[in-house]
């Protein structure tokens, strides 16, 4: 990856981190879920959470989530999302 590589990918991780923070704590003030944070560990990860996840992924990013990206590989933690947020961006694994 080249330097301006790594600083997109920090800022994806942490805009996916603040996204995550408040579809699980609307209130919160911290700075977003950790990159390690497993979606749906504390329970709150169901199909209405999961939907309001990609529309926010698709809004914030401009990207199109198709039903097949929709995968534990890519919405296990807040890494994984980034990974595939950075994927999409970038136009590698399906249409951006």
């Amino acid at each position: 990856m080249h330097g301006g590589d790594d600083m997109e990918l920090r800022e994806i991780s942490h805009r996916v981190g603040k996204l995550v923070q408040r579809l699980i704590d609307p209130g919160a003030k911290d700075a977003g879920a950790a990159p390690d944070f497993v979606l749906g560990e504390d329970g709150s990860f169901d199909s209405v959470w999961a939907l309001r996840l990609v529309l926010e992924i698709e809004k914030i990013f401009a990207i199109s989530v198709n039903d097949e990206d929709v995968v534990p590989e890519n919405f296990r933690d807040v890494t994984s999302l980034t990974k595939f947020v950075a994927r999409k961006l970038s136009g590698v694994g399906g249409e951006n």
